[in-house]
């Protein structure tokens, strides 16, 4: 069994975790946490290598990107921008 929570009227919605937090949210603070990011890479060096990037590189650019996808993620959901979607950030296609 499963239980849903709105995060934006009629919109979001994220599954609830058997403690009560969402995975919408959740995810969201992992990317700000910084202890949490150094775990992280600690435990999946391979990570970092695929990307060729410094620990503090990526932790720096997960806590920038996370900050602009969560602002875009809602904005889109509570129709306060020009998208549609998430396609168009979060998938990039190539000029034509």
């Amino acid at each position: 069994m499963f239980a849903l929570v709105e995060i934006v009227k009629e919109k979001l919605f994220a599954f609830v975790q058997a403690d009560g937090s969402d995975v919408f949210y959740q995810s969201f603070e992992y990317w700000q946490d910084v202890s949490w990011l150094y775990n992280f890479f600690k435990a999946n060096p391979g990570a970092l290598n695929y990307y060729g990037l410094g620990q503090k590189t990526a932790i720096r650019s997960i806590i920038t990107e996370s900050e602009a996808f969560f602002d875009d993620i809602l904005n889109i959901a509570e129709g306060k921008s020009d998208a549609e979607s998430l396609d168009n950030i979060i998938i990039y296609y190539p000029p034509q």
